[in-house]
């Protein structure tokens, strides 16, 4: 009889815990915590596709700008302007297809059951900031490098090892408490910390 309890239980443990699951980070759901790393890794990767639009092959559209009374401060805000509208046309393209993917039911993220696409329409606006910040991050690295090749390195390298720093790839939990407080203060950590937010209906800046 002995015997036959302790086969009992071992073939019955599955009744005798209960699984819950607490969270990826800061108590997101895995397809939420996923969610919000594309979204920032695609912002981040977005810098790549920009390098033939700043590549500078002469002052001769500098100098007639300047000379119809367009100045340095004017030219910057003016190309930035152009390329962060780039950047958030293209993530309107990236959330067009997210609201397909929801609507049909195909992904479901754990902190909007029962809401359908409305959170999605309010996280454009967090993704929205983010964009704007990651842009004037891309923007700063074309203006300090010069060439197509070294541009694109730059801008690649930068985003691959801020994205794992900032926990994209990986938790930031995993990860020693220096590493979390370098990668938080990192544009893409910042910026990840804000689409967190913006998943949870919480967006603050205080969680970038």
């Amino acid at each position: 009889q002995l015997n036959l309890r302790l086969f009992n239980a071992v073939l019955n443990r599955a009744g005798l815990y209960m699984l819950e699951e607490l969270g990826v980070s800061e108590g997101l759901s895995t397809t939420g915590y996923y969610l919000g790393a594309f979204l920032v890794l695609f912002l981040l990767l977005l810098g790549i596709y920009g390098s033939p639009f700043f590549i500078r092959r002469g002052r001769a559209l500098p100098e007639l700008m300047k000379s119809r009374g367009i100045g340095a401060f004017g030219q910057v805000v003016g190309e930035y302007t152009a390329y962060a509208c780039m950047n958030l046309v293209c993530l309107l393209i990236v959330f067009q297809a997210l609201e397909i993917v929801v609507q049909s039911g195909f992904v479901e993220i754990g902190e909007w059951e029962l809401q359908g696409v409305e959170p999605l329409s309010a996280l454009y606006g967090t993704a929205f900031a983010a964009a704007l910040m990651l842009s004037a991050m891309q923007f700063w690295l074309y203006e300090l490098v010069t060439g197509v090749v070294g541009s694109m390195m730059v801008q690649f390298i930068c985003a691959v090892s801020m994205a794992y720093l900032g926990g994209i790839f990986y938790p930031a939990n995993f990860f020693p408490e220096t590493m979390r407080s370098i990668g938080g203060i990192l544009p893409a950590g910042a910026a990840f910390g804000y689409v967190r937010g913006g998943i949870s209906g919480e967006p603050s800046l205080k969680a970038a």
